[in-house]
């Protein structure tokens, strides 16, 4: 199914920077997921967007990027169990239900409705539509809300209870990993674990999208919430550029609808799931475990692993390293510059644009220079800095390129989405 479109306000989709490739203009974002029937839920409260910018200095080859963070709700747990649920019209696609292994909760009260001003997703699952925002998908769609800017997908399935959350984020990447350029996904990673008639795990993907000649992308997070029965929710909050919170409330509603939604079965136990990445048609190149950056057709890996991930086209190189045990950001720039030296010379850098701590508590700065490589060709980059006070640990991500065309970055989309990519792969610096 096509994915909102981003044709402007009339549309409801983001206008923020140009509109990404695919079917509809939006790169088939919200797709059906195709096997189990998946029950996507949000459990973990406040959801809220553009908390974790690393760019605020607005270069001419970079936009501001906007991720997300999490904040937790209370939602008091309501035992309306066994009940009849309503119709649903937001899933066009035949599936059949993961069949339990245990007997389902079995007390009667009245029929379930969902709420006035509330989407059905399925399975007592419900969305809140929040003021300022709007449905942007047809019947028969996943269910896709708007405020013009940032658009919100949600999906509710009922999957096998016990199942490895791998498999439910893999299905759901593999919707649209090929409709765009370059997809760069970060790690999967356990939030935390809500509680409501049975216990929900909360897991998060970032991500960003390349197109050529895009400088924005879409950035944006994949919310997975796994409850002990199965009953599953995929809730993904994305935009082109700057975007913005879903609001509180409707996020509460989501979360206590899914916590509170009538038991597919007795429940499994819940495993707590270390963190791991998806696999994609997208080149990963590795700089230290799970942290490094996605590359867009036309870089090749040259160097991967041990705190050093290297890329190159032949004209502009991609390349970070880590740099542990630093005090504070003026020794992360330090190490940067002493490292960037020993291939160019006669450098002269412009003074560093440097950005309050994001939700994780990572500083992330900026600085640009000019010089010359080793054989004496005219050369500039930039420099992005990152670094955690709590860890002492630091990246340093560098974009150096041949100036004999003219002082500007030659690949300036490829270039700022390796970037989003990277940034996408870390939270705090271990």
């Amino acid at each position: 199914m096509p994915g909102p479109s981003y044709g402007g306000p009339s549309s409801g989709g983001p206008t923020a920077g140009p509109p990404p490739t695919g079917t509809s203009g939006g790169g088939n974002r919200g797709k059906i997921i195709v096997g189990l029937v998946v029950v996507a839920a949000l459990a973990g409260g406040g959801i809220w967007f553009a908390t974790r910018s690393d760019d605020k200095d607005s270069s001419a080859a970079d936009t501001t990027e906007a991720t997300l963070g999490t904040t937790e709700a209370t939602i008091a747990p309501v035992t309306t169990t066994a009940q009849t649920e309503a119709p649903t019209t937001t899933q066009a696609v035949t599936t059949t239900e993961a069949p339990t292994t245990s007997d389902a909760v079995t007390t009667t009260t009245a029929p379930f409705s969902v709420p006035a001003g509330a989407i059905d997703l399925g399975h007592q699952v419900y969305v809140p539509i929040p003021s300022g925002w709007q449905q942007i998908s047809n019947p028969g769609e996943v269910v896709v809300v708007s405020d013009g800017t940032t658009s919100a997908s949600f999906q509710s399935l009922a999957r096998d209870q016990g199942e490895d959350i791998t498999a439910l984020m893999q299905e759901y990447t593999n919707t649209f990993d090929t409709d765009f350029g370059a997809v760069g996904f970060g790690p999967t990673r356990f939030v935390t674990q809500v509680n409501g008639i049975l216990p929900v795990n909360e897991y998060i993907t970032y991500y960003t999208t390349y197109d050529p000649g895009n400088l924005n992308g879409l950035s944006g997070a994949i919310f997975a919430y796994q409850r002990s029965d199965g009953l599953s929710v995929i809730y993904d909050l994305y935009s082109a550029g700057d975007g913005s919170p879903l609001p509180k409330d409707a996020l509460d509603g989501l979360v206590g609808s899914l916590s509170n939604a009538v038991a597919l079965g007795q429940g499994a136990p819940l495993t707590q799931r270390d963190p791991f990445k998806v696999s994609s048609v997208t080149p990963f190149v590795e700089v230290e475990g799970l942290v490094g950056f996605s590359t867009p057709p036309g870089f090749n890996t040259i160097t991967a692993g041990n705190a050093h991930g290297y890329a190159t086209n032949g004209t502009e190189d991609f390349e970070v390293i880590k740099t542990p045990g630093q005090p504070d950001t003026s020794a992360v720039i330090g190490a940067a510059q002493s490292f960037l030296g020993q291939n160019y010379a006669n450098v002269s850098y412009t003074p560093q644009t440097e950005d309050p701590a994001d939700q994780y508590g990572v500083i992330h700065g900026t600085l640009t220079w000019t010089g010359a490589y080793a054989d004496g060709t005219p050369s500039a980059g930039r420099i992005d800095y990152y670094f955690d006070p709590s860890t002492t640990n630091g990246y340093v991500a560098y974009r150096n390129w041949f100036t004999t065309n003219g002082p500007d970055e030659p690949f300036a989309a490829e270039g700022a989405f390796m970037k989003r990519a990277f940034y996408s792969s870390i939270t705090n610096i271990p």
